[in-house]
């Protein structure tokens, strides 16, 4: 699976400038015939991902252990957008952990930019880092949330007026959530007449 392959089945819109790296990061998944919902990306497809993006060399090592950083950032930040988004209290604990392991560096050039000191998969997640903090820092962030069906997991760029997005997309999230709710209802009312 190839980046333009991956932007076909991740038919979420396209997050604004650096943010849709993080997005796209977020969104891998992989869907396992006779499990319901989708399972966490498995290596490969992290891996083939970070390359793509422009995240890693083609010849990097990626071991298991940098998978697990990797997959420790995903969890981290899926949980921060949870939180957020649930009205919860943020915690951002696993995000600074990961933040404390890689270096950054400043460059104030005409426009003043933070990237990554080292290269490698650590490079990789300190580049995630920095599109993170600079989204936060600007306000961007708040219009990533994480899609509100209790089977997808899908981070989208919220660009309702009033930031009230709930679905990543309305023709499959949306629209199932109202089919569902629907039946509900209509279930209710012939059990009640």
């Amino acid at each position: 699976m190839n980046l333009a392959e991956l932007k076909i089945h991740d038919d979420t819109p396209a997050a604004p400038g650096p943010l849709d790296v993080l997005q796209r990061f977020l969104n891998l998944h992989d869907h396992v015939p006779g499990v319901s919902g989708d399972v966490p990306p498995p290596p490969e497809m992290v891996h083939e991902y970070l390359v793509e993006a422009a995240l890693l060399e083609p010849a990097a090592r990626y071991s298991a252990q940098d998978h697990a950083r990797t997959m420790q950032l995903f969890d981290a930040v899926h949980a921060d957008l949870r939180a957020r988004n649930s009205a919860a209290r943020t915690t951002a604990s696993g995000i600074e952990e990961l933040a404390r392991g890689v270096s950054f560096r400043l460059r104030f050039d005409e426009e003043p930019v933070i990237e990554p000191a080292v290269d490698g998969v650590d490079g990789a997640i300190a580049r995630l880092l920095a599109i993170l903090f600079l989204a936060r820092l600007d306000g961007s962030w708040r219009q990533m949330k994480e899609c509100a069906s209790p089977t997808c997991h899908s981070v989208f760029h919220d660009r309702s007026k009033n930031h009230s997005g709930k679905w990543c997309s309305m023709q499959s999230c949306g629209n199932q959530h109202k089919v569902r709710a629907w039946r509900e209802r209509h279930r209710a009312d012939a059990v009640d007449g």
